[in-house]
């Protein structure tokens, strides 16, 4: 007799009782773990198949102890991010590293919010979604420091809750998913993200995680439910692009992860969606930035510096590699792991670390021809770093034994 475990993914369909929709081998180890998460166990013996499937669902099979692991699961990223921010918010004040035009175009637009539109036309750039947020901490908390760190520890908390979320969805371990948690708050882009003020790449990336998320959920949704999260992950994606352009970015990116599936023979589901949610939010970004900020890439005062020339990808190459050097040099042992111990990509984590892998080649590139490299410029790019390390290190651990 063998023991296999099957990864399915589940859909109510009326009339029609449970549609099985995908499938991934798991280890024999794994049985437990994926009953308890109302996955199917089959036991193979000559041409019978026996399919139990744990019938209530997660909270009524295992009780208390699953309600108490959820509120673990939820309080971590919450009790992690005030760890992070605790110095910064014993010590709030407004330095250097912060712009001062946050506060004053926040204080200026109060009760004329259709001015967001129309800011600085002439530097070709279009980010009503940044100033919108902002203005709207100023017009909450006014100009106080401590008041603007602790929004940053909210917004820390919630990424740190999405990073696990979605490590969990891709397969991994809620060891995966602390180990992830852990390596992106403590991360250089994290700490001067979120210890400065008005940096847009954490709402950036809140956006973004959401939709992520909300693609995940329509890929695996019945019709009614799969439009709303469709039309949610596109309002999360167009706020991501009205934050900060680089955004676009997201469209080659989902057309790699496109491309991994494809390639592999699985389902194409959650990558179709994926390149559909942003090529409408692109699509719509664009049409709202040609009538608000006329101005070409090639027109702004601000935005003309962005060019694929060599003379800027050069040094801005050898600004990214000191920024990996100094802030990511953990990946190096697990790129020789990933190489030495998985050369085939083969096993439970393969198409995670994969996407990953794109997701951090992506907000690289997007850089490249940008002439200036600063640290909290990779906050995106750490977000997948922190995913591949809880993935491989984690899943390493485990495979030793």
């Amino acid at each position: 007799r063998a023991l296999a475990v099957l990864d399915f993914q589940t859909r109510k369909c009326s009339g029609a009782g449970t549609k099985l929709v995908g499938l991934d081998s798991q280890p024999l180890e794994h049985a437990h773990k994926q009953i308890a998460q109302r996955r199917m166990v089959v036991f193979v013996e000559g041409q019978m198949l026996t399919v139990l499937v744990a019938a209530a669902g997660p909270g009524r099979l295992l009780g208390p102890r699953r309600w108490g692991e959820g509120c673990v699961t939820w309080l971590a990223p919450v009790v992690l991010a005030g760890l992070v921010m605790l110095p910064r918010l014993a010590s709030p004040q407004f330095g250097f590293l912060d712009d001062g035009l946050t506060l004053e175009i926040g204080r200026r637009v109060i009760g004329r919010w259709s001015d967001l539109l129309h800011l600085n036309p002439e530097t070709g750039r279009f980010v009503p979604a940044y100033w919108l947020v902002y203005s709207a901490i100023v017009a909450a908390v006014g100009v106080r420091p401590r008041a603007f760190f602790t929004v940053n520890v909210v917004i820390l908390a919630a990424l740190l809750a999405m990073l696990a979320r979605l490590v969990r969805r891709s397969g991994g371990t809620r060891g995966q998913a602390g180990v992830a948690m852990v390596v992106f708050a403590v991360c250089g882009p994290t700490i001067e993200s979120v210890y400065t003020l008005s940096k847009p790449e954490p709402l950036q990336l809140l956006w973004m995680a959401g939709a992520l998320l909300a693609t995940a959920a329509a890929s695996e949704a019945a019709s009614a439910r799969r439009a709303g999260s469709i039309a949610l992950a596109v309002v999360l994606s167009l706020l991501a692009y009205a934050t900060k352009e680089t955004s676009l970015v997201l469209i080659p990116i989902a057309l790699g992860w496109l491309a991994i599936d494809w390639a592999g023979g699985r389902s194409r589901r959650f990558p179709a969606t994926h390149v559909a949610v942003n090529v409408m939010a692109a699509a719509a970004f664009l049409a709202l930035r040609a009538h608000y900020a006329p101005l070409g890439l090639a027109e702004g005062s601000y935005t003309r510096a962005y060019t694929p020339e060599w003379r800027v990808v050069a040094p801005t190459l050898f600004r990214i590699a000191a920024w990996l050097v100094r802030d990511f040099a953990f990946l190096l042992p697990l790129l020789i792991v990933l190489a030495v111990w998985r050369p085939g990509g083969s096993g439970r984590c393969g198409r995670p670390v994969r996407y990953a892998g794109v997701w951090m080649a992506g907000w690289l590139a997007v850089f490249l021809p940008w002439p200036a490299t600063f640290e909290y410029y990779l906050l995106p790019f750490a977000f997948g770093a922190a995913a591949l390390a809880g993935l491989l290190v984690a899943d390493g651990w485990a495979a030793r034994r």
